[in-house]
This record gives structure tokens, sequence and C-alpha cells, in this order.
């Protein structure tokens, strides 16, 4: 599991971030010393869609398809050392062969 702090960044909107499910100072130590930190999550997209009186609203979709997230961003915390996709599909085997290509 992970913690959902809120981020208050002057130059942009507020906005929700994925983080480790440890206190502040373990969950430094545990990133500065992994190599590997993944993100799991389902594959999203999003679908714009017009209401009735002329404006418009994003629905998200999801393909069902699992996958587990390698470089970091805003919304959640993954990094790798290895050069590895920003992406792999969520198994053993796909996230070992693209290791070993390294």
């Amino acid at each position: 599991q992970s913690q959902v702090p809120r981020v208050d960044d002057p130059t942009t909107a507020p906005y929700d971030s994925m983080g480790l499910k440890l206190n502040k100072r373990a969950a430094a130590v545990a990133s500065e010393y992994s190599d590997v930190i993944g993100f799991a999550t389902f594959e999203v997209f999003t679908k714009s869609e017009e209401t009735k009186f002329g404006g418009s609203t994003n629905r998200a979709i999801t393909s069902g398809k699992r996958v587990l997230r390698l470089t970091g961003s805003p919304a959640y915390t993954a990094k790798n050392r290895y050069g590895l996709p920003d992406a792999v599909n969520l198994s053993w085997n796909d996230f070992e062969s693209e290791f070993l290509k390294r």
C-alpha cells in the first residue's frame, strides 16, 4: 500500500502523489538505496465527452492491463538505475526480460 500526501506546489494546482507507506525518513532512506522502485497500476486512458449544456468532461477508462511503472512522476514514486523502460507488463517474466537486456 502507499500513502497519498497532497502536494501544494505554488506554481501548479494542488495534486495527490502516491508514495511509499513508510514514515518520511524511512521512505527517504529506502528511495536513496533502492536500485528499482516500481509502481504497479492499471493502464488508464482518458476520454473526453460532451455534457448536456455544451461543456465537456473527462472519464478515466482502463483496459484491464496491469503495468509496472519504473520512471517516477509527480503522481507516484518510482525509479530505476538500469535504464529500464518507463513501463513493463506487470509480470516477473517481462520485468526480468527487460532487466537482462541491460
